[in-house]
């Protein structure tokens, strides 16, 4: 099993938080409390897949990286995003046209 988590460590960019008046003018902001874990933070599921029976040995290891984005990547990015794929069109621009 794999997963893909963003983590947010104390001394990061602050584009992401600065971005979010954006999403938040076109009615797409992270829920009230959404989880903003730091690096290390992340929750862990090795007893629930223990508990599936499906695996025999379970492991856990995290790999944190860093990707710098100009502004055409990131938006190529987020593209490919379902949540932004589901966006209305306009409120979609809007967000690429401030990225």
């Amino acid at each position: 099993m794999w997963g893909a988590q963003h983590v947010f460590p104390a001394d990061g960019d602050p584009f992401f938080d600065e971005l979010q008046e954006v999403y938040d003018a076109i009615g797409e902001a992270l829920p009230e409390g959404a989880p903003r874990p730091a690096p290390g933070e992340l929750p862990e599921l090795t007893a629930e897949i223990e508990e599936s029976d499906q695996f025999d040995i379970v492991t856990v290891e995290d790999f944190d990286w860093t990707v710098d984005y100009d502004a055409e990547a990131y938006i190529n990015l987020l593209r490919t995003f379902s949540g932004h794929i589901a966006m209305a069109p306009l409120d979609r621009e809007r967000l690429f046209t401030e990225i």
